[in-house]
């Protein structure tokens, strides 16, 4: 008995399975069929029903069986393959509860990446979708475990260096080879040595390999921007106090100035100036060196530069990358659960794949991703589909299938967790009672009858009875 469930105003049937296991409710699309599968999920979910439009009105929901009111794990709703959420679906296998609460955390997670990736792009000047690949390569690790790992260093810097360093101008794929040859990578050591020879032997303020110019700028500018002189604090250099930011600025020009201004200094940068102007596609790669001498020494160890530019991109955005890092430390635990209990299911899935493979027509393979680890460490199933086109094959899953689910791969993944389901509620000793919603609207003729063959095995089982609902005549 529903009244104003879902545009449903007012329907009260008696279904009587002692003649037939199986009801179809016959009616075009409009008339209610989804609205009446999801009255019966919403008792199976504990969930309240409403009206969609006129949510004000007064509702009435009532399901008995022999006069007593029917139990939520009496009802399974097999829904339409339309309304069901393929967007941020993963390749897991676990039951559908489990598996949504898992797609509904990545979802949480993924729009938290997105934003995050989307303050940090501006910094890499490539694509968004790019920026994750980048990161998890520099670092030889997966995204998430970079930033757990690298959080306390990232904490540490408060004044972020090279923020106005755009990534891909250096590490282009032309300009990363150029500073790879042999000619250049000569240069930029002599001038290294110089540099060091003058910081050692003309400054009293900097000292070779510990504090030198570019230190100096960090230092004056937290200071500056964290009001130390406005405080009243001062800075002892040697055996000079100072008390305002104005005379530690001229100290530190005048320092830079005995290096950066020497001859022999000039006269190699010069030799790395000409070798890159010499090169028109470097030219803006030039400017970058031009106007930041200070990055020079980085260039002897490029992998290092790369790691230390991404740590100080997302050191300029620490909030965003605080709130993402929060997300996923406080989803860690419940995904590690949920990965457990699937576990446990591993041996149903592999039951499911063979009756999905003597019962369907796809036009890939499809298997568990990982079965050795599946059987012998115990590792969650996960799927692959694996495509052959005359002698060429290719494996998808993970994130190419995350990312991008076709037509095909999503009505796998609905009738695998729909066999799941059945296959699991054969074990339950109460009898069942199944809604079907359209099941087979959206295949063609071969597996629609597929379909229809394995619904008349469920009504075979003494436990199961189904009422089904279609606009298919």
């Amino acid at each position: 008995h529903f009244e104003n469930c879902y545009g449903i105003k007012k329907l009260r049937h008696t279904f009587d399975f002692t003649k037939s296991k199986v009801h179809i409710m016959y009616a075009p699309n409009g008339a209610m069929k989804s609205s009446f599968a999801k009255t019966f999920e919403d008792t199976s979910l504990n969930r309240n029903s409403e009206d969609r439009i006129f949510k004000e009105r007064i509702n009435h929901r009532s399901i008995l069986v022999d006069n007593r009111d029917i139990l939520k794990d009496e009802i399974f709703v097999i829904n339409r393959m339309q309304d069901a959420d393929f967007k941020e679906a993963s390749t897991i296998l676990a039951n559908e509860i489990l598996k949504n609460e898992y797609d509904e955390i990545n979802k949480k997670l993924n729009d938290g990446k997105k934003d995050f990736l989307k303050s940090i792009q501006p910094l890499f000047g490539i694509k968004e979708n790019q920026i994750e690949q980048t990161i998890s390569q520099t670092f030889n690790s997966e995204f998430y475990s970079i930033l757990e790992s690298r959080a306390t260093e990232i904490e540490k810097i408060t004044s972020p260096l090279y923020n106005d360093i755009v990534f891909n101008e250096i590490f282009n794929d032309k300009a990363y080879k150029f500073l790879k040859e042999k000619s250049f990578n000569t240069k930029i050591k002599e001038y290294i040595s110089i540099y060091d020879k003058l910081v050692n032997e003309n400054t009293t303020l900097f000292k070779k390999g510990e504090f030198n110019h570019f230190n100096a700028d960090v230092v004056t500018k937290s200071l500056k921007d964290n009001g130390f002189f406005k405080a009243e604090h001062k800075v002892k250099i040697k055996d000079k106090e100072i008390g305002d930011i104005d005379t530690l600025e001229a100290i530190i020009k005048e320092e830079k100035d005995k290096v950066l201004n020497n001859p022999e200094l000039i006269n190699k940068f010069n030799e790395i100036d000409k070798a890159l102007n010499a090169n028109v596609e470097l030219r803006n790669f030039r400017n970058y060196v031009e106007n930041h001498q200070e990055i020079i020494k980085e260039f002897l160890d490029l992998e290092n530069f790369k790691k230390k530019l991404i740590l100080n991109y997302i050191a300029t955005h620490k909030s965003e990358f605080d709130t993402l890092l929060k997300l996923y430390i406080a989803t860690k635990t419940r995904r590690q659960e949920i990965t457990f209990e699937a576990k446990k299911e591993q041996a149903e899935w592999i039951k499911v794949l063979n009756i999905f493979k003597n019962r369907f027509t796809v036009p890939f393979e499809i298997k568990i991703r990982n079965q050795e680890d599946v059987i012998l460490k115990n590792e969650p199933a996960s799927l692959i589909f694996t495509y052959v086109d005359g002698l060429s094959k290719k494996d998808l899953g993970g994130i190419e299938i995350n990312t991008s689910l076709s037509t095909g791969e999503q009505r796998v993944f609905y009738l695998l967790n729909i066999i799941f389901q059945i296959e699991t509620r054969k074990k339950i000793s109460k009898e069942q009672l199944i809604i079907v919603d359209d099941i087979a609207d959206s295949f063609d003729y071969k597996n629609k009858y597929a379909i229809i063959e394995y619904l008349k095995d469920i009504a075979d089982d003494a436990k199961f009875k189904l009422i089904i609902l279609t606009h298919n005549f």
